[in-house]
């Protein structure tokens, strides 16, 4: 049996003239008066409403239904205010809908692909999120495009933060052009935010293999919202659409270079010691004749 369609739930005709009576009574205070509670004056107004007929009800109640359903409609297409509510907006709205797709999928075997990234650098709580109604979809987009839903997904996210448009270098060139000299461009804008970041102090050149050790922990600088899967030289990239990507992301400052506070750095260097290769477990007596101890470079032996 096929589910009935969800529909809105209508406006409850009492919340309407409780909302109404509510505003009427504080508007009656005088200035700077402070206004009751709810449930300190519900009482009076629910007698008033418990002897009024239906067509009363109805006609007291007309314009606070159509007021609370403007709100309610309101509230639903209204822009979040805060990160937090918006990460809490997307995760339980896709919720729904992959509930609801998955019971389709059940229902009529409908095979779906549904991908969802962030479009700012502002909500970066908000991760690609990716539905498959079964495994041949995602075997199917792995055949034909030779990347998987999930590579595909941050490549989009990447785009949409990244908000690429037009060219940056002249399409006239080769593409083999093209990607030299946005191979340039990037590294040019890279190495200048990493000074800008670093003033007064002039840094090297950036090793990216080993970016931690080289800048994090002797400088104390990071790199925030690095758009693509894999953080890299822009040398060793070959892709036009990724370099034009990371060169508008740190462009307009969705990515940047940041320095850690004391604490931060602090922590960051003792995880780096707790990350440090240890030594193996030595079962080596020590020399007993000449009584000395047991040293690394035995345990290597």
């Amino acid at each position: 049996m096929q589910r009935a369609a969800k529909q809105t739930r209508k406006v409850n005709r009492w919340n309407a003239y409780l909302h109404s009576q509510v505003e009427a009574f504080n508007q009656d205070l005088a200035p700077g008066h402070p206004r009751p509670k709810v449930h300190e004056i519900a009482r009076g107004i629910r007698e008033r409403w418990d002897v009024m007929t239906e067509g009363e009800r109805v006609a007291a109640t007309q314009d606070a239904v159509v007021e609370l359903e403007e709100q309610r409609e309101s509230r639903q297409t209204a822009k979040r205010e805060s990160r937090v509510s918006t990460t809490r907006d997307i995760r339980s709205t896709l919720d729904a809908i992959e509930a609801e797709l998955q019971d389709l999928y059940a229902r009529t075997g409908a095979e779906i692909l549904l991908v969802s990234v962030r479009s700012d650098v502002e909500n970066f709580t908000a991760k690609p999120r990716i539905f498959t109604s079964s495994p041949r979809v995602a075997d199917f987009f792995h055949t034909s495009t030779n990347r998987t839903v999930n590579e595909f997904s941050v490549k989009l996210q990447a785009y949409c933060v990244a908000d690429v448009q037009a060219p940056i270098v002249s399409p006239t060139l080769s593409v083999q052009q093209q990607i030299l000299e946005m191979k340039r461009k990037v590294k040019e804008v890279i190495n200048e935010k990493l000074q800008e970041c670093a003033r007064p102090a002039r840094m090297p050149r950036i090793n990216y293999v080993d970016f931690e050790t080289c800048i994090t922990e002797r400088h104390g600088i990071i790199c925030d919202n690095w758009p693509l899967p894999n953080f890299c030289a822009p040398g060793s990239i070959n892709s036009l659409t990724e370099l034009e990507v990371l060169y508008r992301a740190w462009s307009t400052g969705v990515t940047t270079f940041r320095k850690l506070s004391l604490e931060e750095w602090r922590q960051f260097k003792e995880r780096t010691l707790c990350r440090l290769p240890r030594f193996p477990r030595c079962n080596l007596k020590p020399d007993r004749a000449l009584h000395l101890p047991q040293s690394p470079l035995q345990c290597l032996l």
